[in-house]
């Protein structure tokens, strides 16, 4: 008698599949051992990201893996050129654009891959406002105006000088974007 097969409930008419793996002779005949055939868990690939949207770059992302069915092994990839073998990693993206990620989750049994199309967003940074410009000659006559906050007009502010070298973005009096405005070259 096999003593493997003890635990297996069949109804009667039913059937479950079964593998044979040996036999053993027993007074007047063969009997042939069998074990049941175990189908491996299924292993469907999921994950999720703490952002998604309207990041801006440098911008940091965690991954959290909710794969079932029991992974032993990860392979990520951000959609940058970059990957990780972490189950749960975190990766910053440095660039804006619109990044498509790919998760492929192994075990004994197999493995399965997910893919989530243009997934993550990020922006490009915004332009870092310029506090001083530096005195002296080689630069553009520029007169700053903002958008006063509560009143709706315009403030407008001194001519300064600025050097074309750096990014023309500044902040007002009252602490506002401004808008700036040419008006010659020197």
């Amino acid at each position: 008698m096999d003593l493997r097969c003890n635990n297996l409930d069949l109804t009667p008419g039913g059937s479950a599949a079964m593998t044979a793996i040996g036999t053993l002779s027993a007074r007047g005949g063969v009997q042939v051992l069998y074990e049941p055939q175990v189908t491996p868990p299924a292993l469907p690939a999921n994950f999720t990201a703490d952002v998604t949207e309207g990041g801006v770059a440098p911008l940091t992302v965690t991954f959290t893996d909710r794969t079932t069915g029991g992974p032993e092994e990860w392979c990520w990839e951000f959609g940058d050129g970059t990957t990780s073998t972490e189950q749960h990693p975190v990766h910053t993206y440095m660039t804006a654009g619109t990044r498509t990620v790919c998760l492929t989750v192994k075990n004994a049994c197999g493995c399965d891959t997910t893919v989530h199309e243009d997934y993550i967003h990020v922006h490009a940074p915004h332009p870092t406002p310029v506090d001083e410009f530096p005195a002296g000659g080689g630069g553009i006559m520029v007169m700053v105006c903002g958008i006063l906050g509560v009143a709706g007009g315009l403030l407008c502010g001194e001519m300064i000088l600025h050097d074309p070298r750096t990014p023309c973005f500044c902040k007002n009096t009252a602490g506002t974007d401004a808008i700036v405005h040419f008006l010659e070259r020197l």
